[in-house]
């Protein structure tokens, strides 16, 4: 029977008064009667058995001891709380339910209230620390009380195992602690450090790091490093520095891929842990992975390693999932604010005026940019209508801008006028951008404005230019015309009256008349060819049309012009497949004429063979045709597309020299270019390109 239900039993017996008491008349004691006895005796054991199936269906541990600090009863919540049986127990010092350092402490305070009476902790319910039996420390709440029996006094102390209570307080400690660091952090890696640390220390890790998307290469880059100042890790630490991971690869790799925590009991016999050597080197076991998201976006991952081998805790693993959450809330804020820092930063070093302004027009913000360009300064503008801005009679394009970026629409380089602080105007291109806010409804614009004004000024006196140029073209073609017309009729007269004096006075004239008569009628001819060329050279691009051409057929409407040359020289004209482009039929078809004439004349003493083809060009179609004449010299090469430039004597071969210079003028106003090479084995390559798509004219001149 323990003291405790001893007590019971004096304090049951001390309640019966009068007779039931055993006390004579005389007051003196007598020993109660058996009958007597055995009530008692039953009663105190029925109290005894009530008390013994209270205490051992309590729910907290119930431990008593006596005055020396041995135990004397220990229950069976006790038991499951201490892993120590009863019969292990009883008997012994309650210093083996205690750490170590805790043992001179209590043997003190037992002397100390032997001696004294002085009670620290009797009627108090305090916390300690405890100690299983396997040697694992856990916290306890203790209600202490005393108690007498036959003369000697008694403990029995009331425990409840805190360890859930104090591991989510510890839990609820860490979580403050980190968002403390990330509140009060100055930049990204200083609190992704601190946090590192208030997590793995509040939790029991040895090491922590944090890794973040390099979206460029698509791999995870080690953002951040945190270690004990217990251990040093060297190498680990310097191969997760200079590591990257792909989704998938590795830890971080695989958290990545599934977006969800993972748990290693033992990186050392992970097969996928490619730093298992460096772990090994440095006594790494146990590391937890965790996800760092922001409104279900990956962020990274946040990675911790511990020197002990740690099986899986899903309370832990909950705890660090919210925490880690909270983290990769603080990174993507932190990458929104640099972002928004830089944004901010090139906004106002922009050379253009960038404003913002509210759906009733009014400023709402404004750059340096605006200040240059505008004149007004940032306080002058901001709060103001934009109505500043725009000229007298302007006030529809006002509305008509403000209603177009009320309902989403984006202007892109809209050009106008506006009105600076001084009231002179400039020419500005403008883009204009809706802002969507939080509810999704289109609450202001961003207007960005490049000033044009030199441009415009460039554009208006190119018109002029060009204005200017049509002008002067029109009346030199009219001149080209008037002079022609008026040289040709002279040459007809010489052509006539040459052509009579050979019928009617040949016989009379010498030998010598007769050859000045010949140069006559060949300087004549000469001239009125030459007369033709020029007018046709002034008529190229008066006008030119874009249309489907087909190359093949313009070839072939060529060869035909020159069928009676062709066979004359029992030349070859061998024509490649040949592309649809889009110019001008009658310009191209005399380019194609123009090259193989070229070619017929200048063929030598060989049979004249002339190869048309054409391929690919990037964005533009190359035409080659190419002879097995007398070729060309390098140093001629450019100069022979100049009009009236001739090579050769004109009794070696005929013509003017305008051919090849027609034959550029078409090609540039085509968009393209057109040069002379040495042919692949002998005589010249005449190329020239076309671009494939459809194209404006070019400008004459």
């Amino acid at each position: 029977m323990s003291p405790l239900g001893g007590a019971l039993r004096r304090r049951r017996f001390s309640r019966r008064p009068g007779a039931g008491n055993g006390t004579d008349r005389g007051g003196g004691s007598v020993a109660p009667s058996g009958a007597v006895a055995s009530d008692l005796a039953n009663e105190l054991r029925e109290d005894d058995a009530r008390y013994r199936a209270v205490v051992e269906t309590a729910g907290d541990g119930i431990v008593s001891a006596d005055a020396d600090g041995v135990i004397t009863s220990f229950n069976q919540a006790a038991e499951r709380m201490f892993g120590y049986t009863r019969d292990e127990v009883v008997g012994r010092p309650l210093t083996i339910l205690m750490p170590e350092r805790f043992h001179d402490a209590h043997r003190a305070g037992l002397q100390r209230f032997i001696a004294t009476g002085e009670r620290h902790l009797i009627g108090r319910t305090v916390e300690v620390t405890a100690r299983r039996k396997d040697g694992a420390e856990f916290p306890l709440e203790l209600s202490l009380a005393s108690w007498e029996a036959e003369g000697r006094q008694f403990f029995t102390g009331v425990l409840r195992d805190t360890t859930d209570r104090t591991r989510i307080e510890q839990y609820f400690a860490v979580e403050r602690a980190v968002l403390h660091v990330l509140s009060e952090a100055s930049g990204t890696h200083e609190a992704l450090g601190g946090a590192l640390q208030a997590l793995a220390e509040g939790t029991g890790w040895d090491l922590g790091d944090v890794w973040t998307v390099d979206e460029e290469r698509a791999v995870l880059r080690c953002q951040s490093l945190w270690r004990s100042p217990a251990i040093e890790a060297d190498a680990f630490r310097a191969l997760t520095r200079q590591t990257t991971f792909r989704r998938g690869e590795g830890l971080p790799g695989r958290v990545w891929e599934s977006c969800r925590p993972a748990w290693i009991a033992d990186v050392q016999l992970d097969e996928n842990f490619p730093r298992r050597p460096a772990a090994a080197e440095d006594g790494l076991h146990a590391a937890i992975a965790l996800p760092l998201t922001s409104g279900g976006q990956f962020i990274g991952v946040l990675e911790l390693l511990s020197q002990k081998r740690r099986p899986p805790d899903d309370e832990l693993l909950n705890l660090l999932v919210v925490i880690a959450r909270e983290v990769g809330y603080f990174v993507e804020r932190k990458r929104t604010e640099n972002s928004l820092r830089e944004l901010a930063t090139i906004v106002e070093s922009a050379g253009d005026a960038i404003m913002g302004k509210s759906a009733d027009g009014l400023i709402t913000s404004w750059n340096a940019g605006a200040e240059r360009l505008y004149g007004y300064t940032r306080e002058e503008a901001v709060g103001q209508s934009v109505e500043i801005l725009f000229p007298e009679g302007q006030a529809r394009e006002l509305q008509e801008l403000l209603e177009r970026a009320h309902t989403g629409v984006r202007i892109e380089r809209y050009e106008t006028v506006r009105r600076r602080k001084d009231g002179s105007e400039l020419d500005v291109s403008l883009t204009i951008a809706p802002v969507v806010g939080g509810n999704g409804h289109r609450t202001a614009a961003v207007a960005i404005a490049a000033d044009i004004s030199r441009q415009k000024r460039a554009e208006r006196a190119l018109a002029a230019t060009a204005a200017e140029l049509e002008r002067s073209n029109a009346e030199l073609e009219r001149f080209g015309s008037i002079a022609a017309h008026d040289l040709s009729e002279p040459l007809r007269l010489i052509s006539g009256f040459a052509e009579l004096l050979r019928k009617r006075h040949a016989a009379d004239l010498d030998e010598e008349g007769n050859q000045f008569l010949e140069t006559i009628e060949n300087a004549s001819e000469r001239m009125g060819q030459l007369v033709d060329d020029l007018l046709t050279y002034a008529r190229v691009g008066r006008t030119t049309s874009r249309e489907p051409v087909a190359c093949g057929e313009l070839v072939e409407q060529a060869v035909a012009s020159l069928s009676v040359r062709i066979a004359e020289s029992d030349a070859r004209v061998i024509v490649a497949p040949l592309p649809v482009v889009h110019a001008d039929a009658s310009q191209l078809g005399q380019l194609f004429q123009n090259l193989i004439s070229n070619a017929l004349k200048f063929a030598g003493e060989l049979v004249p063979e002339v190869r048309v083809s054409a391929e690919r060009d990037e964005d533009a179609w190359r035409f080659s045709v190419a002879d097995n004449g007398i070729g060309i010299e390098p140093r001629d090469a450019e100069r022979i597309f100049d009009p009236f430039q001739r090579l050769h004597p004109r009794d070696a071969f005929p013509g003017t020299g305008i051919g090849l210079g027609i034959c550029k003028r078409v090609v540039e106003l085509h968009g393209g270019r057109i040069w002379a090479e040495p042919g692949s084995i002998e005589g010249t390559e005449f190329r020239f390109t076309i671009p494939d798509s459809p194209s404006p004219p070019a400008g004459r001149g």
